[in-house]
């Protein structure tokens, strides 16, 4: 609401496009997931003709991340690569780990489980890589959903633990996008667990170390 009556009046071209993919970020955070895409395509525009990898590379992972959730998974697939590209040419571990998770959690509700756990596998690595703790649990979130599809439901709340218990530790919060999805799992495994095995699995998951759960994320035996 502050940001939008200031964007005519920004004359420098990167401050504008900068601040259009702020007001997309937080559209996303209030759940105008449209109108964070329309802003973030328009970062993503702007961005590209001023040669700023950076910036394009953030806008593209946005746009990649919003086509995800609205079902515009052709679109999605070429910005997120685009995103991850970049963000390997810049050396940017943050980018490229991001940009794998996302395309994991692609081809996940694409119903190709098998390319995202490949996908999950490698951005898992990424993110210990990239030394960032919202990328640990944003990936074990997703391993956690990837479980559930595979068929290993106690595996799943394991991880969903995991991830749950990471993030308090560590003062964070879910990621805006994941929040529906992460309540819907969290309500599957309680009816198909039943409340005592899903705490218990739940409560276990968020008691694990860093290196206990990227083990468990990682674990062939979770598809069983």
């Amino acid at each position: 609401e502050r940001l939008e009556p200031l964007l005519p009046r920004v004359d420098d071209p990167y401050l504008h496009a900068a601040t259009q993919l702020a007001m997309a970020w937080t559209s996303t955070m209030v759940a105008d997931v449209e109108g964070a895409l329309r802003e973030a395509l328009a970062a993503l525009a702007e961005f590209t003709s001023q040669d700023e990898p950076l910036g394009t590379a953030s806008a593209a992972l946005t746009v990649g991340s919003l086509e995800t959730t609205t079902g515009r998974y052709d679109e999605a697939t070429h910005h997120l690569h685009d995103a991850r590209d970049l963000g390997m040419h810049l050396d940017n571990a943050w980018l490229a780990a991001t940009s794998q998770v996302l395309l994991g959690t692609l081809a996940l509700v694409r119903g190709r489980p098998a390319d995202a756990r490949a996908l999950l596998d490698e951005g898992l690595d990424l993110s210990l890589a990239a030394y960032s703790t919202q990328l640990v649990t944003l990936c074990l979130g997703v391993f956690a959903q990837l479980t559930f599809v595979e068929g290993n439901q106690e595996r799943s709340a394991l991880l969903a633990g995991a991830a749950d218990g990471m993030r308090k530790r560590a003062g964070l919060r879910v990621w805006p996008s994941l929040r529906r999805p992460e309540a819907e799992l969290t309500n599957r495994l309680r009816t198909s667990l039943g409340e005592t095995d899903f705490d218990r699995a739940f409560s276990t998951g968020g008691k694990l170390t860093r290196r206990e759960a990227v083990a468990a994320a990682h674990d062939p035996d979770s598809r069983r």
